[in-house]
């Protein structure tokens, strides 16, 4: 009886680890657990090779009551190509390496570092055993953790120095309160129930009452003033 030659495959691992499945509903193609390797998109899994430090590395100490380690890499700084940094969160402190092709990523590191605790909320509770959420956008930094105030980072290419704004989040309400009032209907006097209705209606405005409409300006009687909160740059120290 004639016999050919053939390979098959045992095991297709294209969805690689999956970690939610139970014996009921086990996930084909995939596996529920793993141990030094790494799947690729096509579906092979490879042997994850050690680490070892840059020959002209620099160690950096740590300890496990530090706090947590998350890293992002911000590329397109200031909206260059000049700039790429390494940004690593250790516990409460986020650092800087500038990436480049001839020195280690320990020579690189910047000389200051952003303070989460500045940022945190009111009555928030432990930071460092939080992981932040990065990214970037139009050259910026954006910093986001549960138990902080959000943060927006620039490189400041014309003083060399890294700066931090906190954002404050704005809220509209759409539906409004009741101001006893007609949609056409113009007060002469403003109350605070149409007073919050009248700034609901749009951003960075002042309002008034006692003209023909109510739009932005500031003549005629102003019923509050502009939004003041913009972003306060400070230098990361």
């Amino acid at each position: 009886m004639a016999r050919n030659l053939g390979s098959v495959i045992s095991n297709n691992l294209s969805r690689g680890l999956i970690t939610e499945a139970t014996g009921l509903n086990f996930p084909e193609n995939a596996t529920t657990d793993s141990l030094n390797v790494v799947y690729d998109q096509v579906g092979s899994v490879r042997r994850r090779k050690g680490f070892d430090i840059e020959g002209s590395g620099i160690a950096k100490a740590y300890r496990d009551s530090d706090g947590l380690i998350k890293e992002f890499v911000w590329q397109a700084v200031a909206r260059t190509g000049g700039f790429t940094f390494l940004v690593v969160q250790i516990g409460t402190q986020v650092n800087f390496y500038e990436l480049t092709t001839s020195d280690a990523i320990s020579a690189g590191i910047q000389p200051v570092s952003l303070d989460l605790d500045t940022f945190k909320a009111p009555g928030a509770g432990e930071i460092k055993t939080v992981p932040c959420s990065f990214a970037a956008g139009n050259g910026y930094l954006f910093v986001a953790h549960p138990l902080c105030d959000p943060i927006i980072v620039r490189w400041n290419e014309d003083d060399a120095v890294f700066e931090a704004s906190r954002i404050a989040l704005r809220v509209r309400d759409y539906e409004g309160v009741d101001d006893g009032l007609s949609l056409v209907e113009n007060p002469v006097t403003m109350t605070d129930a149409h007073h919050y209705n009248l700034k609901n209606q749009g951003w960075n405005q002042q309002v008034r009452v006692g003209t023909s409409n109510n739009e932005a300006g500031a003549s005629g009687s102003t019923g509050g003033s502009p939004y003041s909160s913009v972003l306060d740059w400070e230098p990361i120290t």
